[in-house]
């Protein structure tokens, strides 16, 4: 079946209301059949994978190529993830006998997963169909209506995707999208949702965090990285080269796990030394771990600092640029230059300077040179932001103990940016890149709260009792029983005890 795409704007009508009497409705509907609906968008994704993707590329002038396997691609799979695990992820838990604490006999509980009821979904840009569709799709998944705010320039894109879930049988009101404007972010908050999923810059997640603090409104976010990629002396530098030109040229640079700055353990490679930033990477301020090490403020390279003086100064690609202050010894700040046969776009002037080193130009990645791993680590842990973190050594149980000790949502090994497709897979970050997950088992259970049940069988509920005299001795030989080390003397204790009750309560009056 062929589904018409037509990214028309939506009735006025009061959103919230109509939300939320469908989501009543589609709580109570079995997991089954809201998977169905799941299952039925995967094949119309499929079908109309080449028009999902121009659309989605329309908003930033990418190739159709790139988001058929950035946006369109790990959508149909987040869709089959679900299909096949969101009813074992979401399934009640029930905890009878096993484990059970010898005091609380005849107690079982059960832990449901509710969902929160309204989610606003806020989209970024950068990937204007799969972070929000996904974001989306794990709401309803768990439940939920979903508000989806897109980015300014994106609501044809979020219209496109919200017409093909109407297709595969979502009920519109499950599914509502608003417009760009920030207003309608702050005006459904306003309104009042449950959860808010956001995705973009740190600045504008704490602005938000500001207001949804007045009502205690539950939030995921997915903010800001400065991911930093650490090459061992032992790397495949070929491969570090191709992720490095990879990870900064996937969607023009606009990702957050982006390579932003690069960690050398040891010398600095001649094969690094030549590589050379691709042209269209947006202009990278020192992130603040590196200017706490380097004591100074934030820094952007020139043609002062191209030239100072310094170890790599010269005509090698790799230039000393240290910021002002010290540098611990040891350790050695430089720059992946941009091509030297860069050229500044028509229309601009300024030929005094360089074009390759204007400051509104290109910035280069900078390159960090520490003597150990224990350095890298601290560099790595010493940033404010802490999303993800790439590790290049065919050592790999190194660098799996390395990535342990490493304060970041993520490490990859031996790979860049594509691993977190995987709709297996949590994606988060930590400090200024936020908290909560998105996607896997742990992004779903996101989009639901624990709800449990407990049953108390039998008809003895001591506890219901005044506590006798001699019961603060039984409660304590019972503690030492069941915990201490004693444990011999304690149910020695204990037995004492409790034929004192007895006999206590045979000759109550």
């Amino acid at each position: 079946m062929n589904a018409t795409i037509a990214p028309h704007m939506q009735p006025e009508r009061d959103v919230h209301a109509d939300a939320r009497a469908a989501q009543s409705r589609w709580s109570v509907t079995p997991m089954r059949e809201r998977l169905r609906v799941v299952r039925a968008l995967r094949h119309l994704i499929a079908e109309n994978a080449d028009r999902l993707a121009s659309i989605a590329a329309s908003v930033s002038d990418r190739p159709i190529a790139e988001k058929l396997v950035s946006e369109v691609l790990p959508l149909a799979d987040a869709c089959r993830w679900l299909d096949k695990c969101a009813d074992r992820v979401l399934a009640t838990r029930r905890c009878g006998s096993r484990r059970r604490p010898f005091w609380m006999q005849g107690v079982t509980f059960e832990v449901q997963r509710q969902p929160f009821g309204l989610v606003l979904v806020i989209g970024p840009s950068n990937y204007p169909l799969f972070l929000p569709a996904v974001h989306a799709l794990h709401a309803l998944a768990g439940g939920n209506a979903v508000l989806l705010k897109p980015a300014p320039g994106t609501r044809h894109v979020a219209l496109a995707f919200a017409q093909l879930a109407r297709e595969a049988g979502l009920d519109p009101a499950l599914l509502t999208i608003l417009p760009e404007s920030v207003q309608a972010a702050r005006s459904a908050i306003a309104d009042g949702v449950d959860k808010v999923i956001f995705t973009g810059s740190s600045e504008n997640g704490r602005d938000i965090l500001a207001t949804l603090a007045e009502t205690n409104t539950p939030s995921v976010m997915e903010l800001s990285g400065q991911d930093a990629v650490l090459v061992f002396a032992d790397a495949d530098l070929d491969l570090v080269v191709r992720a490095l030109r990879f990870g900064t040229t996937l969607n023009d640079s606009e990702t957050c796990i982006a390579p932003r700055r690069l960690i050398v353990i040891g010398n600095v490679p001649e094969q690094l030394r030549q590589f050379e930033v691709p042209e269209r990477i947006p202009s990278f301020e020192v992130p603040e771990g590196l200017r706490k090490l380097a004591g100074g403020a934030s820094h952007r390279i020139t043609d002062e600092t191209r030239t100072r003086p310094g170890r790599g100064a010269g005509n090698s690609p790799v230039d000393s640029a240290v910021p002002p202050g010290r540098i611990p010894d040891g350790d050695d700040v430089r720059w992946l230059a941009p091509p030297a046969n860069f050229h500044r776009p028509s229309g601009t002037n300024g030929d005094a300077v360089p074009p390759e080193m204007r400051d509104d130009c290109i910035a280069p990645i900078p390159m960090h040179v520490v003597p150990d791993e224990a350095a890298a680590i601290a560099l790595v842990n010493s940033a404010d932001f802490a999303l993800g973190c790439s590790i290049f050594s065919r050592d790999i149980a190194r660098a799996r103990t390395l990535a342990a000790r490493i304060k970041t949502g993520f490490v990859l090994i031996n790979d860049l940016i594509a691993p977190t497709a995987d709709p297996r897979m949590p994606f988060g970050g930590v400090k200024a890149s936020g908290f909560g997950t998105t996607r896997g088992d742990e992004g779903l259970l996101e989009m639901t709260f624990p709800h449990v049940v407990a049953i108390r069988h039998g008809h003895s509920r001591p506890h219901f009792d005044a506590p006798d005299q001699g019961d603060a001795h039984l409660f304590s030989a019972y503690i030492r029983a069941a915990h201490g080390t004693h444990r011999f003397a304690a149910f020695r204790d204990l037995f004492r005890s409790l034929i004192t009750k007895l006999k206590t309560r045979k000759t109550r009056p």
